[in-house]
């Protein structure tokens, strides 16, 4: 199970900034639940992170998140937007394991997304997320 904690970690990294020309560079609070079948209690309780988004990953975040995903071992990359929806499938190979992912995120405004990512192997856990711009300063 921490094999789709790391993903999903790496998703929402990869996954937060993909509307980048809408969200504003800096420091952004993430908060991030899961939910799924068999999924530890320690994994199931809602974390709060931090992560600072340059202006230059933000430049064009389909790209950044494509590098991302396939550097996370994933392939058949499909992003598409609709408004403010992007949706986002993948294909992936983690120590020779198949799995698949789905993601939807909805840009509510600069400051504000949230999103859901859904990775299916042996199991699916779903990964829900509410971002928060907080300030252009990284250090904050």
């Amino acid at each position: 199970m921490s094999r789709c904690f790391l993903l999903a970690s790496m998703l929402v990294i990869a996954s937060a900034p993909t509307w980048a020309n809408d969200l504003k560079p800096g420091q952004w609070e993430i908060t991030m639940s899961m939910e799924g079948e068999h999924l530890p209690s320690q994994l199931s309780q809602e974390r709060t992170r931090r992560m600072c988004m340059s202006e230059s990953e933000t430049a064009d975040m389909a790209v950044t998140m494509r590098e991302r995903w396939q550097g996370a071992g994933c392939d058949d990359i499909n992003v598409t937007r609709d408004d403010n929806i992007i949706e986002a499938q993948a294909s992936c190979d983690h120590g020779g394991k198949a799995t698949s992912i789905d993601g939807q995120a909805t840009l509510h405004s600069d400051e504000h997304f949230t999103s859901q990512i859904v990775v299916t192997n042996d199991t699916v856990v779903t990964t829900h997320h509410e971002a928060r711009w907080v300030s252009s300063d990284c250090e904050a």
